[in-house]
């Protein structure tokens, strides 16, 4: 970012998100899906999975999954659209209407993000077939599947909760419990709710429209695509 960007007014408050913006786990404490005290947890545990309350190893709320999300892909996202904000000359006022619409559009990315991890075709996501379930990692469709107490819901939990390797048919399965537990579909109306959410914060900060009609495309985009 050139110093141009911060040329305006009080330089260090203008140019403060670039100290809160890198570090998800002390970042701005604002925003959907427990995105402010909650995301702050999220940093320090991005790489691991606490124990789950019912001790099969794996905290499997949506809850989780979803300040995950927030403290990952929606921090990174609120960040870059704050920062262009400022550095075009926006007020105070329309940065942090943009830092909330990148945050909730970031949420909406993963949740794309972890459907595709499930069901994504690989040549065209360019990541391996089920990756997700490979590892066991707890995704926004994985911690909706596990939430009730449906037999698809026991099943999955107890697959993540053993420690040997899983194999091809393991994988099969576990995918499509997910599907029939109606997890995949859940975590697409939770990214067409964040980003409704976000172009509303759009609106409200009433950009030129050819601005305006370039953010709602990226937001088509992003809840749309397939990769």
């Amino acid at each position: 970012m050139s110093g141009e960007g911060c040329s305006g007014g009080n330089p260090h408050r203008r140019c403060s998100v670039l100290r809160r913006c890198p570090d998800p786990g002390r970042g701005a404490g604002r925003g959907p899906d427990g995105a402010g005290a909650a995301g702050r947890r999220a940093g320090a545990d991005r790489g691991r999975v606490p124990r789950h309350p019912h001790g099969i190893g794996y905290d499997v709320s949506e809850d989780r999954a979803a300040t995950v999300a927030a403290g990952k892909t929606g921090a990174l996202l609120a960040c870059a659209c704050e920062l262009g904000a400022i550095a075009g000359g926006a007020t105070e006022e329309r940065a942090q209407l943009l830092h909330g619409f990148g945050q909730r559009l970031g949420i909406a990315y993963q949740c794309v993000d972890d459907v595709l991890g499930i069901w994504g075709e690989e040549p065209v996501t360019g990541k391996p077939a089920l990756s997700d379930l490979r590892s066991r990692k707890v995704t926004m469709p994985v911690a909706a599947a596990m939430a009730g107490n449906t037999p698809q819901a026991q099943s999955l939990r107890a697959l993540y909760s053993g420690n040997g390797p899983l194999g091809e048919e393991d994988y099969t399965r576990a995918r499509d419990w997910i599907e029939q537990s109606g997890a995949r579909e859940a975590t697409l109306r939770r990214a067409r709710r964040h980003t409704a959410d976000a172009l509303h914060l759009v609106d409200q900060a009433q950009l030129e429209p050819s601005a305006a009609a370039e953010l709602a495309a990226l937001a088509d985009l992003i809840t749309h695509r397939d990769h």
